[in-house]
């Protein structure tokens, strides 16, 4: 007999950690799972549902949308497996075609909403990076100094200018009474400021 399949969102979960280049330690220690809950998540040993999996993929920088796409792809895998090309049933081989075409469409549906979207003028941008920042910056002060620096190195989330900026001015408000913070932040700036995505020059003006 077959293995018994995984759970899908423990199949999404590996998939989606693995392809961040995140090991479980890491991600255990960025959001304050036991290394253990993240290994019986992956392996189906411990009930993972999808806010639990929305919440470990945001430390990772991934929107939940990222989950649907993954779970897309995985069910046509699975149906293209699931009945031989030359079965005689019928109904089982055209079920199978069935969900291989609707995981197709909701694929190529994801992309149509993302190209389309990708076209709009978004009015306040510059102040909505900001908020964002604020609100990223509220994420990595709640944590010790190892887990920003490691937050920042490894997630595409906190590679902002705008966190950048927000992490540059808590630097100088601290710098009077003090130092020692001050100077822990502005490395911390720097070093957001070094990964930010965006060509040298535009990344150093901001």
């Amino acid at each position: 007999m077959p293995p018994e399949p995984l759970p899908d969102l423990s199949v999404a979960l590996t998939f989606l950690r693995s392809g961040q280049g995140w090991s479980q330690a890491d991600l255990a220690e960025v959001s304050g799972e036991p290394s253990k809950h993240i290994n019986d998540y992956e392996r189906g040993r411990r009930k993972l549902n999808r806010k639990m999996l929305e919440h470990l993929i945001a430390f990772m920088g991934l929107p939940p949308e990222t989950i649907d796409s993954t779970l897309a792809g995985l069910a046509a895998n699975r149906a293209a497996g699931r009945a031989p090309r030359d079965s005689t049933d019928e109904r089982s081989e055209a079920q199978r075609r069935v969900e291989v075409v609707a995981a197709r469409v909701g694929n190529l549906a994801v992309g149509f909403a993302r190209s389309v979207l990708s076209l709009l003028t978004l009015e306040g941008e510059a102040l909505e990076a900001r908020q964002r920042g604020e609100i990223l910056w509220g994420e990595l002060k709640r944590r010790p100094l190892a887990g920003r620096r490691l937050l920042v190195k490894k997630g595409m989330k906190y590679r902002e200018w705008a966190l950048c900026v927000r992490v540059a001015v808590e630097s100088i408000e601290k710098a009077a009474n003090q130092p020692r913070a001050a100077l822990e932040l502005a490395e911390l700036a720097l070093l957001i400021a070094e990964v930010a995505p965006g060509e040298e020059a535009w990344r150093w003006r901001h």
